[in-house]
């Protein structure tokens, strides 16, 4: 096993519970010592050079504002609405715009998913209706280690006004120690003016991020929220889950690389009834019709 496979599933088992595993806890390192600097020579003074021209200071990201999360509706065929989740909007390629949420927690088993919407959090106002998948759909359910497919997406059409539209990072990975913005659905006063909450990745691999939050937040229907760099400003994970590691809260978040992929190479969009959930099979037309 990879040493950052070895390190993603220690921490997954101490979020998610699974196994017993040791190690969860971060060692102190040893203080340092003086002898390295006690026993070196003293290096000779340089003469003074002219000074060299520094780099300009990289501009500061602004923190996201506004209407950025979205409560996503399903309506499935059996006649049954469920409100799961969290959604938003992101951009795609060709000037066209994705809905994006988790698919954990999206039951494959259930009858066919007909349709969907994004609603404002209040509930008062419906900014988008969709009906096909961007693609095959992620690993509805999930999965235990491996959280990169636990996404969905949805085409947005041309006419659809849009508030505001996030980007996904294209970096192959974020940093151990990046800092990152959290917009906190349940916590927010207003659907226009979402709370944003400060943190940073703990630990990045290839199969899924681990993050902390500076302020405590809810976990209940927060999946598909997006993590924001503040390096970048753009979206490098959605939440999947969490869970506590003594006192802290540990988040778990699926790496956008598979999503920004799936944007830029898939160009087929399957309706929602096929991909997801069971489709109803259409009645025989040669079954007579019972006698009244």
């Amino acid at each position: 096993m990879n040493n950052w496979q070895s390190k993603i599933r220690i921490a997954l088992s101490c979020v998610l519970g699974f196994g017993s595993v040791t190690g969860c806890q971060e060692k102190t390192p040893p203080a340092p010592t003086n002898q390295a600097r006690n026993s070196a020579p003293i290096a000779p003074e340089k003469p003074a050079t002219a000074a060299q021209p520094t780099e300009e200071p990289a501009a500061k990201i602004a923190a996201p504002r506004g209407q950025l999360l979205y409560q996503p509706i399903f309506h499935w065929s059996d006649g049954d609405e469920s409100a799961q989740g969290t959604g938003f909007f992101a951009k795609a390629p060709n000037g066209k715009i994705a809905a994006v949420t988790s698919a954990h927690f999206i039951d494959p088993e259930r009858p066919a998913l007909l349709s969907a919407e994004w609603q404002t959090i209040d509930g008062e106002k419906i900014v988008a209706k969709l009906s096909t998948s961007w693609g095959p759909p992620g690993k509805l359910g999930g999965s235990e280690l491996d959280q990169r497919s636990d996404y969905l997406l949805f085409p947005v059409e041309p006419e659809v006004m849009v508030p505001q539209v996030l980007e996904f990072d294209p970096r192959p990975r974020c940093e151990d120690g990046e800092l990152v913005w959290f917009v906190d659905k349940d916590g927010s006063e207003s659907a226009a003016d979402q709370r944003v909450l400060t943190g940073r990745v703990k630990l990045e691999s290839p199969l899924a991020i681990i993050l902390t939050l500076d302020d405590p937040i809810k976990l209940q229907s927060q999946s598909g929220s997006p993590f924001i760099s503040q390096k970048t400003g753009k979206v490098i994970g959605l939440l999947c889950s969490g869970g506590h590691d003594g006192d802290e809260l540990l988040l778990i978040a699926a790496p956008v690389g598979r999503m920004l992929k799936q944007l830029q190479d898939d160009s087929s969009f399957p309706e929602l009834r096929t991909v997801i959930g069971k489709e109803t099979p259409p009645a025989d037309p040669k079954t007579p019709a019972e006698k009244p």
